[in-house]
């Protein structure tokens, strides 16, 4: 004969089934129904309402890589608060690219993290030197993302150095100083004007893309172009009005001598390789440790086809400036790292701006 259960055991009963339908709901509510990178493109709802948006490259195509390979989300849902539970705006910030941009790009992820571009290791450790603040100029393990606010020069790089570097959030701040940052994006992003349309990715950068950050106490972005900045007084007047040859931020430059390479009509990233921009892994004191080119890689040219997994393979086929050489040979540094757009036809270097 089967026991009866008295009304005393119905309180725990229902409690419990009360308590693991809260378990069993908060663990649905907070658990996306499937993990992106389950979602096959094809079934991606993103497009639903985001049609017509294109893609950020060539290279990047939404039809193969879809959208939450970068920005992650829930891209199995057509409602707009689920779809964008824990969506990335900027797929490209140093904070999370290692779950991005390092699905594909995981050296140079690694590179530009470690970069000095990205702590400012020399500036950091040099100014604290001068301030009295430290024993030595050389410190590798310093980052200006990382300053107290503690000193007058800790203070001082807080308000200035810290302005720029690769790290620095997008647009926390008002006017120039808020353009720069955002990781990856700081220079290989060209923002649409149409906020409709995806912005495009490119390897083709100008010089203000690097002028951007180098023209304040790293001018070499200006005198490049034969720019000198003045005291600031906007002088010598033009018609009863401060000078024409404005900077950013109200400042003047007076005109010097141009770099014979800006003269020729070369930009940065002709000389400058990837290592030496984005960094080759490891650590150092100074910014000029950090860079791999010398005029003699170009003006006493020595070559060599590079290794299958050298990246000067993936700038051809993104480039279409570029072009192979006949014997694949390319102009190379004396720390082993090759240019992608230097080789030797006959007698001469040639140059692919």
């Amino acid at each position: 004969m089967q026991k009866k259960i008295t009304p005393k055991y119905y309180l725990p009963v229902i409690g419990l089934i009360f308590l693991l339908s809260i378990i069993f709901l908060v663990i649905y509510l907070f658990t996306p129904q499937k993990e992106p990178s389950s979602i096959p493109v094809t079934e991606e709802k993103c497009l639903t309402c985001h049609e017509n948006i294109g893609g950020p490259s060539a290279f990047h195509p939404v039809v193969a890589l879809g959208c939450v390979m970068c920005h992650q989300g829930n891209a199995s849902s057509t409602d707009k608060e689920y779809a964008h539970r824990n969506m990335l705006h900027n797929p490209s910030d140093l904070n999370h690219a290692d779950l991005t941009c390092g699905k594909c790009h995981a050296e140079l992820t690694h590179n530009v993290k470690h970069s000095i571009m990205t702590s400012n290791a020399g500036l950091v450790a040099s100014t604290l030197y001068q301030w009295d603040e430290r024993a030595t100029p050389d410190d590798t393990t310093l980052h200006i993302n990382e300053l107290p606010d503690t000193s007058l020069a800790t203070s001082h790089m807080r308000k200035l150095c810290a302005g720029c570097h690769v790290n620095k959030l997008e647009n926390d701040l008002p006017g120039e100083t808020g353009t720069r940052g955002g990781g990856c994006n700081d220079c290989h992003l060209l923002k649409s004007q149409n906020d409709k349309k995806h912005s495009t990715f490119s390897v083709k950068m100008d010089i203000p893309v690097c002028e951007k950050c180098h023209n304040r106490s790293d001018r070499v972005g200006l005198t490049y172009q034969g720019k000198f900045e003045s005291e600031g007084y906007g002088t010598p007047y033009e018609h009863g009005n401060t000078s024409s040859m404005e900077l950013s931020n109200g400042r003047y430059f007076y005109k010097i001598t141009p770099d014979i390479h800006y003269e020729a009509g070369m930009v940065c990233i002709d000389c400058h390789i990837a290592e030496d921009i984005m960094g080759d892994g490891k650590k150092y004191t100074h910014l000029e440790l950090a860079v791999h080119i010398k005029c003699a890689d170009c003006h006493q040219i020595e070559t060599e086809e590079p290794p299958a997994e050298n990246i000067v393979w993936r700038m051809l086929s993104v480039n279409s400036n570029l072009q192979m050489p006949a014997d694949k040979k390319f102009a190379k540094t004396t720390r082993g790292t090759f240019y992608s757009n230097v080789f030797q036809e006959g007698e001469d270097a040639i140059l692919i701006r």
